[in-house]
């Protein structure tokens, strides 16, 4: 694993490990775009939000699941404060 992506790594029992594993299993492509960025924002959603019947069930399309983890990051470093003016703001 590259050294910028490291950070992201979770433990098996952290909040957002399965979204990890999603990643991980199905985006090569995004693995390897994050780990050569410099800034970059991650929206992980929780191992919760990923346990959701629907989610799960378009979670069976590897199409699908490479699209959707292209939505959950941007590139650039966005900062908490940033975030919650951003959406407020639009």
């Amino acid at each position: 694993m590259a050294s910028g992506f490291g950070a992201v790594h979770e433990k098996e029992d952290g909040p957002v490990f399965k979204f990890y594993q999603t990643i991980r299993d199905f985006g090569d492509d995004i693995m390897s775009t994050i780990s050569h960025l410099r800034n970059v924002t991650l929206f992980a959603p929780s191992n919760e939000a990923l346990e959701e019947p629907g989610v799960r069930q378009m979670l069976q399309d590897k199409k699908r699941i490479r699209d959707i983890l292209k939505l959950h990051y941007v590139k650039e470093r966005l900062t908490l404060d940033t975030i919650k003016n951003k959406s407020v703001s639009q």
